[in-house]
């Protein structure tokens, strides 16, 4: 196509100067022929009419244009949850469940009887015997007879081969079996991606579910069942083909957490169709089992905690049971009994243990098990306490003596085992004492501050920040408070205040502290703000990571702490902000009237948020009346919030090293699953005499140490601090370990550096309810545009995928007359009529 033929104008214009053009190159031929041979003249002449066409066919703008036509055939994700209570044999199912099963398995039924084996299901449906024998089918009473007794016995045995099998196996054989698996079928329609969930999620090839899925569960964290890692499972895939849908083969357990409500909000707002596939009956199985545990991980000493248990007891209504606690290793001495009438399905029994011997215990609590119950294998669980001796050392740094401060100090002064250093900056003084009540300078030590001694924060766990002015808090403050957290390992904690901080500071070192950006207030307007105290203003909703956190677990049910964080008092002022690249945000401001969801919105409106800087962390608080949670329930949930975070900053120091490295894991104690992060921080002297050093972590079990360990890892150095050289641990069983740091390139360690690590096993409510739930199945795939299948439905599910494939065309033009091959023939015409005419003697 020539692009230069769309303007007639132009188009006339340029082939009147052409046409010129060549009547004088005509002319110029008749000239020269009186000087020129015939051949030299007409190559001449022809040179120059070539050039003349190459320059105009330029000038009409020639391009070469094609269409592409493609064809992408769309995503669907199938994952199935192979966690323990998949693995649940249905023997308590009714009628009804197990037919479904048996003819979804191809045990009974065919296309001649479908209607048949409907009619019975109805009739089990509505707790009626089915009609085994139609009544135009014989008249004969004994044939009748016959024929009913021997379907019977056939639908029996087939509905006993099915209930035998758990529900694991049931997805596998719906998945793999048959002439036609429906996993090839769904591969021949869309692209298919399998995975396997439990508290976390793998992918897997889709010919691995015809293995036994057994074997991939334990790879999954499988004593959880974190639904979300089954609904996204595939979700960071963006720039590929369209996801069709997502179809989750679950019993709808969900131990995750994440509530009910937030995990169908984010469903729904992905915008892609969730298809359920219930497996497991809805019925409540005859059990018995020990739920979730709410036991301190670390106490202090002469402490007397409290520990609960949700004791589970579905069948057993009237029945007497005891429940049993026990120190292991002391069980005749230490043991405690319970008993209690089972009057409801759930129970909480509380315990009280005494704190006597520092050190680590571990403690069992236990039902008695009975012949006939579904599975004894959720009667028991164990825990670990650490009993330790020692105090949290907290700097309370504020500007005035506003509520927040007044609450925070009162709250951990009552605390024995923690020593809060309060300063406070402005307060009332009328000369009566000597000084203020409270300290009201920040005194640094410059001794101490030079670039290889220790800040003047070095000795305290925490430090936090309230609403401090900049003529409180200079330029050699941050300094110091950024070398603390980025060296030292410290824990900052920066509040909002109205009057001053953040947005009266102007420093660079803060801003690469503050974990947020362009901090703004937030508050609400209207009715919402004229409520009652308990009601008023807008309230914090934890985001997923933020409910995993121990100083978020205000109880350890994930539901009943998220009733409790739903019920807090609301907040009449706040300050929110972006949250950075590389930062955690746990919980955000959410306007009652106003609900934006997704993760940008979380993200853009970030209240609490954590980062790890170098070898310490930053935590932004951006509300300063934690003191309204106090609202009916005095110190129950305010004290708990700010002493967890006391003491989880206490732990994230590393305790054991030297003159020269300071050595330990994040977090003493995790659970069974979780990664811990592995730090050592290095002296800034010894790094100069020692630039080459490196480090590995060795872990043992705990007391062989002289064995070969059981996993290594090489430190690495971060990116942000030089000092520091980090690593994380992954895949830990449950136990107790010894992390020994092993040092290259130095001849200054003359000890081993030693530090320990519990990994807890997972205490969940797996096991403690094991009816199938059908309807957040049905809420799932309602809000998400999908459908929920019974077993016996699962072949209709390739007809949702037929029509997956999107078509689409696109034009493309690549232009011929700006490229430089025509610019290169133009120029070799023209140099070709130039030489020839020099070369004859023509001018």
């Amino acid at each position: 196509m020539f692009h230069g033929l769309e303007l007639t104008s132009s188009l006339l214009l340029l082939l009147g100067g052409v046409a010129i053009a060549i009547v004088c190159i005509v002319l110029l031929y008749r000239y020269e022929r009186r000087l020129v041979t015939r051949r030299l003249g007409v190559t001449l002449l022809s040179l120059r009419i070539a050039a003349i066409v190459t320059l105009l066919l330029m000038l009409l703008e020639p391009v070469i244009g094609w269409t592409l036509n493609r064809e992408q055939t769309g995503r669907v994700i199938v994952a199935v949850d192979v966690s323990e209570s998949m693995e649940t044999a249905d023997e308590h199912a009714d009628e009804a469940e197990k037919l479904r099963w048996a003819r979804a398995l191809g045990l009974i039924g065919n296309e001649r009887n479908a209607e048949q084996i409907d009619a019975w299901i109805a009739a089990y449906e509505a707790d009626r015997e089915p009609e085994w024998v139609a009544e135009d089918e014989t008249d004969d009473p004994d044939r009748r007879q016959a024929l009913a007794d021997g379907r019977r016995e056939f639908a029996e045995n087939a509905m006993q081969q099915a209930m035998s099998l758990t529900r694991l196996d049931i997805a596998r054989r719906l998945l793999t079996d048959g002439s036609e698996p429906l996993i090839d079928q769904l591969d021949q329609l869309a692209i298919t991606e399998a995975h396997a969930f439990g508290g976390q999620t793998i992918a897997l090839d889709p010919r691995e579910l015809e293995q036994n899925l057994d074997e991939i569960s334990a790879s999954v964290q499988p004593g959880v069942t974190n639904l979300t890692e089954g609904l996204f499972a595939g979700a960071g895939a963006t720039d590929g083909p369209p996801l069709a849908g997502v179809i989750v083969w679950t019993d709808g357990r969900d131990t995750g957490p994440i509530a009910t409500r937030q995990l169908i909000a984010r469903a729904a707002s992905r915008g892609v169709p969730i298809y359920p596939v219930l497996l497991g009956s809805s019925r409540r199985p005859r059990d018995l089992a020990i739920g979730v545990v709410d036991a301190p991980s670390t106490v202090y000493v002469e402490d007397e905690p409290v520990v609960k248990a949700d004791v589970m007891s579905y069948g057993y209504e009237g029945r007497q049971l005891s429940v049993h606690l026990e120190k292991v290793g002391d069980e005749e001495q230490s043991r405690q009994t319970q008993q209690f009438v089972a009057d409801r399905p759930s129970r909480r029994i509380e315990f009280a243990l005494p704190a006597e011997d520092v050190g680590r215990h571990k403690y069992r609590i236990w039902i008695d098990s009975d012949p006939e119950e579904t599975r004894d294998d959720n009667n028991e669980k164990s825990f670990t306490i650490t009993v330790v001796d020692d105090t949290s050392r907290v700097l309370l740094v504020e500007g005035e003596g506003r509520w927040e401060f007044r609450y925070l100090l009162n709250a951990l002064n009552r605390d024995d085992r923690v020593q809060v250093d309060p300063i406070l900056f402005d307060q009332p003084y009328m000369g009566v004492l000597p000084d203020t009540f409270f300290p009201r300078t920040l005194n640094l030590q410059d001794d101490r501050a030079d670039a290889v001694g220790d800040t003047s924060f070095a000795d305290y766990d925490i430090v936090l920040l309230g609403d401090v002015a900049p003529f409180h808090v200079g330029p050699a403050v941050w300094e110091q408070l950024d070398r603390y957290v980025r060296e030292e390992g410290g824990t900052l904690v920066l509040t909002a205040g109205k009057n001053y901080f953040p947005r009266a500071h102007d420093s660079l070192i803060l801003r690469d502290l503050l974990p947020v950006r362009n901090p703004r207030p937030f508050q609400v307007a209207g009715e919402v703000a004229a409520r009652s105290p308990a009601s008023r203003g807008f309230a914090l909703q934890l985001t997923p990571e933020g409910i995993d956190e121990t100083i978020f677990q205000l109880n350890a049910d994930p539901a009943a702490n998220s009733r409790i964080w739903a019920a807090l008092p609301g907040h009449p002022w706040g300050m929110v902000g972006e949250a950075r690249g590389g930062t955690t945000v746990w919980a955000t401001a959410v306007d009652p009237e106003n609900r934006p969801r997704g993760l940008r919105a979380e993200r853009e409106n970030a209240l609490i948020v954590h980062q790890y800087l170098g070898a310490g962390q930053v935590l932004w608080i951006g509300i300063d009346s934690t003191w309204r949670w106090r609202l009916r329930t005095g110190d129950l949930y305010h004290h708990r919030f700010w002493g967890q975070l006391v003491r989880w900053a206490a732990e994230f120091k590393a305790a054991v090293g030297n003159e020269f490295v300071r050595f330990g894991p994040d977090r003493s104690m995790i659970s069974e699953g979780e990664e811990v992060l592995l730090r050592a921080r290095w002296k800034p002297n010894f790094l100069r005499r020692f630039p080459d050093v490196t480090a590995t972590a060795n872990i043992f079990p705990a007391g062989q140490r002289d064995e070969a360990p059981m996993m290594s890892i090489e430190l690495k150095p971060d990116l942000d601090s030089s000092l520091l050289h980090k690593a994380t641990a992954r895949g830990l069983p449950a136990g107790n370990y010894e992390i020994e740091l092993q040092i290259e390139g130095a001849e200054a360690v003359d000890r081993p550096i030693v530090a320990e690590l519990i990994v807890s096993p997972q205490l969940t409510n797996e096991l403690a309810d094991l009816a199938a739930d059908r309807e957040l199945l049905q809420r799932l795939a309602r809000e998400t545009g999908g459908r929920m299948f019974l077993p016996d439905e699962v072949g209709e599910i390739p007809d949702l995928f037929r029509d997956v494939t999107e078509s689409s065309s696109e034009y493309r033009e690549q232009p011929l007359w700006n490229q430089w091959p025509a610019f290169a023939v133009l120029c070799t015409i023209l140099m070709a009529e130039w030489v020839l005419r020099k070369l004859n003697g023509l001018p």
